[in-house]
């Protein structure tokens, strides 16, 4: 499939196309039998093929080295001069698409928002040319976006091998990929070609035939980056036989010569012309072009004129459009022209924010005789300067800080407001993220802004947007005076540290001015600087003073000042540090209660709570207390009652001044471990810190009495308790005995130590065989608000016992009917007798269920045309038997059918297929179900399945040993075998007399010998007979003798 290769994009790496037109471009000439065509495979005809893909979104942004979209193809013409083994060379055409970052932005633009349309090539390649005259070819770069474009040459490249980029081809010697075409090396009248930077325009004189590939590239810039690059690899033809100019003997053919004619223009090559206009400034010229030459029957030569530009024609980048009278093309003899006529407009301006705009225009005019084989081409190029009337940027001069309501920065008029409309304000925050724009303010006559979020600081600058609304350029940056304050050693002086507003200063600014407001609400200037820095001197104890800075704009008349800085000034000494007493744990409620030694200090304010957090060693405060007198404190979000907390309390004067924190106290923690299994209830508990402690107070209470008190050492952190049965409810606390009788209570922990109740009901609804009659399954009914934690299965081949143990299963909650399973039992071998015991968290048995047992299905010796079932009784519902089912099937238990239902005395059963001899040799499988009856008191109706029993029988055949036809007993009047014969069952009989004749043969069974050959009575007699049969892969073979009676 033929595609575009994308390089570099993580994204995107194929863009399908497919060709969307095919047209032959080549030159044409008045003479149709010179006329070169690609259909009759000219040398120097050409076909033009455009491809078109679906719209592509791309997203992101490209890397420096940008997006790459090429189309390769494999080979190229083997006829080119200027490169070394031409047909061994592959082509890639492509562009590149390169990142954009709008002026004061950090990050490129998204490309999903189609920041560039990328130059055009407006104009086709000149093919074919011919050797001997100085020739002229204008591309026409042009670009919707009114970018800068650059034209230069560029590298002609080989096939991608699947990498970017691919290798250059190799030119001939005396060429290059910047010198593609002949020069001097080649003829000494050669001029080589050069290109025209600013236009496009190749230019040379070439005398040497041949074919020349190229490849110019247009560079697309805006704000001084480069957005996009386009190529144009392409051949030409310079042929050698066409007529020589000025030769003797053949028709003289001159391209035809162009005049220009416009006012303000400037000539920068003799086919190059520029002028620079004002919006609103009409513009207006003149191409004409004349060909005197003749044909070679001595006719004049027709001219045409064409002309492209992006602003040409009803169908223009941006309207109003440029018009041409007459308009072209237009094609006439010897003689042919137009007149021009544009006014610019706004829309004929890029107003990129950040970039002074300056957008020029190129319009290309082309004149081609109708000389053949190639015809005389000539061009010119028009580029038109569009210009805006620019305005001065404003100049700030004073920023305001408001704490409410924002920065205001305010700015000096430009000089001149007559072409000014609005304004633009930029901002750059305080971490350096580039000036985007921050909003527009409109009218000439405002000069001020105010952003609601400037509070950081940061930087601004202004521009001015005329009518079009092209930016000036930038103005000076002006930033909000931000003051620090810091307290200098001592804690009286306050340093003060603030930055200019602009730098540097106008002259119109005066001296900073440094304000203080204390008391509160009184605001005063203590001096002024033209330093920034101040510091002040000032000894207040413990009171916040704030400061301002201002400084004042003559040119303007306004005020820049700074935001609020706040500083507490103050004495430094701290105050005593106070003693904690205990830290207890509140028996109600669970919560830590210190008590602590009141503060002597005269100017103390209050006290600072403390919480020691162990995980990042620090004290962190958890409340204040401003009572001086309070010397206790109880922790509203104290987690005591769950872990030890660490307390400590600290002392604030009036200055804020804060004594060291006082020594630390833990309280005592708590913890009882119940062991029910042992009626042991294990205590334990943590050392108590703060005081040294003389021995530890146990105090318990039983089923709520009385707390009774054990003493234990001041080295004991444990204790077991064994005093109480089970259902006791205990209450324990620890206290730890200090010195001078102050005492620290722990936690108080309270249990219950749960007896160990046996469930009020424990039944096994049912035991059975599985469907598969793999394994034997159970359903236990469990009271599960006992102590009972998990369920034990237990067999026997006897009621007696002894019962081994098979499973276990845990309890889930919420469940009372629990499926146990014995993988280990052989069903399809015998009954098994079952029984579960219940367990309690100890291992100890509470209660054991009721004892089931198993169905077990088998058979006995049958009849001919029976199998005889039987089985024994299911024990252990706790209703009746209602009765067995027996069930029946061949293939698939699925399909069983209920063959037989059967009171509950009954556990045996014949199942007859007399008359049906070919059924009863099928292979059976049965089972028998036992349905529990209505009468259980627990309310269950149940069942338990037998294991399957398949039963396979073989064909039986009686031979008799004489038979007598004309008897009165119809049985013996022909000689055959009977018994069970399945209607499949392969079969022959062959009778012979004594010597070994065949008298009789047959195949089916149900045809016997009449005693007769070939219609005659046999003779009375001895007979041999041979009878063989198969079945189910076996063959059987019966030889003997019969007694024929007559």
């Amino acid at each position: 499939m033929s595609g575009i290769n994308v390089y570099n994009n993580p994204n995107l790496s194929f863009i399908p196309i497919v060709q969307a037109s095919a047209t032959d471009i080549s030159p044409t000439c008045v003479d149709s039998t010179q006329q070169l065509s690609c259909s009759a495979n000219s040398l120097g005809a050409v076909e033009e093929f455009i491809y078109q893909s679906s719209p592509i979104t791309l997203s992101g942004s490209p890397p420096p080295q940008g997006w790459v979209f090429s189309w390769e193809q494999c080979c190229r013409n083997t006829s080119i001069t200027n490169i070394t083994n031409p047909g061994s060379w592959g082509q890639s055409l492509r562009a590149v698409m390169y990142p954009y970052t709008l002026p004061g932005a950090t990050n490129p633009v998204d490309a999903s928002n189609c920041y560039d349309n990328s130059p055009d090539f407006l104009a086709r390649p000149a093919t074919s040319l011919c050797t001997g005259y100085f020739v002229t070819m204008n591309p026409l770069g042009s670009d919707r976006d009114l970018d800068s474009l650059y034209f230069d040459w560029a590298p002609t490249l080989d096939e991608s091998p699947g990498t970017w980029p691919p290798a250059a081809v190799t030119f001939s010697g005396g060429y290059a990929f910047d010198d593609p075409y002949p020069g001097p090396a080649q003829n000494p009248n050669n001029t080589g070609a050069s290109i025209d930077h600013e236009s496009g325009a190749i230019s040379m004189l070439n005398y040497t035939a041949g074919n020349y590939v190229s490849c110019i590239k247009i560079e697309s810039w805006r704000c001084g980056q480069k957005v996009s690059e386009v190529f144009r690899d392409h051949q030409t033809l310079f042929s050698g036989s066409c007529p020589p100019a000025g030769g003797a003997g053949s028709p003289v053919n001159d391209a035809p010569q162009i005049t220009f004619n416009g006012a303000g223009f400037t000539q920068v090559t003799p086919t190059y012309f520029v002028d620079t206009v004002s919006l609103g400034q009409p513009i207006s010229f003149t191409v004409n072009a004349i060909d005197a030459d003749l044909h070679p029957n001595g006719t004049l030569q027709a001219i045409e004129m064409t002309a492209v530009g992006g602003q040409l024609g009803p169908n223009c980048f941006e309207p109003p459009c440029a018009t041409l009278n007459p308009p072209l093309p237009q094609t006439n003899i010897g003689l042919v022209g137009t007149t021009f006529n544009w006014t610019p407009t706004c829309a004929h301006l890029s107003t990129v924010l950040g970039c002074q705009t300056i957008s020029t225009h190129r319009f290309v005019f082309k004149v081609t005789d109708d000389f053949c084989p190639i015809p005389g081409i000539n061009y010119i190029t028009v580029a038109i300067v569009v210009e805006s009337d620019s305005v001065p940027p404003p100049q700030p001069r004073c920023v305001q800080f408001d704490s409410t309501a924002g920065v205001q920065i305010t700015w000096d008029f430009p000089p001149d407001t007559t072409n000014l409309s609005n304004y633009l304000v930029f901002y750059e925050d305080s971490v350096g993220n580039g000036f985007p724009v921050l909003d527009t303010v409109f009218g000439a006559s405002s000069n001020s802004y105010l952003n609601p979020n400037g509070f950081s600081g940061g930087r601004y600058f202004v521009r001015s947007l005329d009518s079009c609304g092209v930016p000036s350029f930038w103005s000076d940056t002006i930033s909000p005076i931000l003051l620090s304050a810091t307290v200098a050693p001592g804690g009286a002086t306050a340093q003060l540290t603030w930055n200019a507003p602009l730098n540097p200063l106008p002259a119109s600014a005066g001296l900073y001015r440094v304000l203080r407001e204390y008391p509160v609400g009184t605001w005063t200037v203590i001096d002024s600087t033209q330093n920034t820095n101040y510091d002040d001197l000032f000894p207040v104890c413990s009171e916040p003073v704030n400061y301002r800075i201002e400084i004042w704009d003559a040119s303007v008349q306004c005020m820049s000042n700074s935001n609020e800085a706040s500083v507490v000034l103050e004495d430094l000494d701290a105050p005593t540090a106070i003693s904690v007493d205990s830290a207890s744990v509140n028996s109600s409620n669970g919560l830590a209660h210190i008590g602590y030694q009141g503060t002597t200090t005269i100017d103390a304010e209050f006290y600072i709570i403390y919480l020691f957090d162990e995980v990042n060693a620090a004290w962190l405060p958890i409340d204040t207390v401003f009572d001086l007198n309070q010397t206790d404190y109880q922790n509203p979000n104290s987690n005591a009652s769950n872990e030890y907390e660490i307390y400590g309390v600290a002392v604030v004067d009036s200055c804020g001044n804060r004594s060291p924190v006082s020594a630390q106290h833990r309280t005592v923690h708590l913890n009882v471990d119940v062991f029910s299994c042992d009626t042991t209830n294990v205590l334990s508990w943590n050392s108590y810190e703060g005081f040294t402690v003389n021995s530890y107070e146990l105090y318990t209470s039983l089923n709520g009495s009385t707390y009774s008190p054990t003493p234990l050492p001041a080295g004991a952190l444990t204790w077991e308790d064994v005093n109480f049965l089970p259902g006791d409810s205990l209450c324990y606390y620890v206290e730890a005995q200090g010195p001078g009788g102050v005492t620290a209570r722990s936690n108080r922990v309270c249990v219950t130590v749960s007896a160990t109740e046996a469930p009020a009901f424990q039944y096994m609804t049912f035991a059975t065989v599985d469907v598969t009659s793999t394994w034997n399954e159970f359903q236990v009914y469990l009271d599960t608000a006992s102590a009972v934690s998990s369920l034990r299965l237990e067999r026997s081949n006897v009621v007696t016992g002894p019962f081994a143990p098979v499973s276990t299963i845990g309890l889930t909650p919420g469940l009372d009917l629990f499926d146990l399973t014995d993988l280990s039992s052989l069903p399809n071998t015998r009954s098994y007798f079952y029984r579960v015991a219940a367990i309690d968290t100890c291992g100890d048995v509470l209660a054991t269920s009721n004892t089931s047992r198993t169905i077990y299905l088998e058979s006995l010796p049958g009849g001919l045309d029976a199998n005889q079932l039987l089985w024994n009784t299911y024990e252990g519902w706790a209703g009746p038997i209602a009765g067995y089912e027996v069930y029946r099937y061949l293939v698939d238990p699925n399909t069983a059918t209920l063959e037989a239902l059967l009171p509950p005395s009954t556990t045996s059963y014949s199942d007859d297929f007399a008359g049906n001899s070919s059924e009863a040799l099928n292979e059976y499988c049965y089972f028998v179900v036992a349905i529990e009856g209505p009468d259980n008191p627990l309310g269950f109706m149940e069942v338990s399945r037998s294991n399957i029993l398949c039963i396979e029988r073989e064909p039986l055949l009686f031979i008799p040993n004489a038979f007598h036809p004309g008897g009165w007993i119809p049985e013996n009047q022909v000689f055959r075998p009977s018994g069970v014969v399945p209607d499949d069952l392969t079969y022959s009989m062959r009778i012979y007399d004594r010597w070994g004749g065949l008298l009789f043969e047959s195949t089916d069974a149900t045809v016997g010998w009449d005693g007769t050959f070939n219609g005659e009575d046999m003779p009375l007699g001895i007979y041999s007979y041979v009878i063989e049969y198969s079945f189910d892969d076996q063959s059987v073979r019966n030889a003997g003798t019969l007694t024929l009676i007559r």
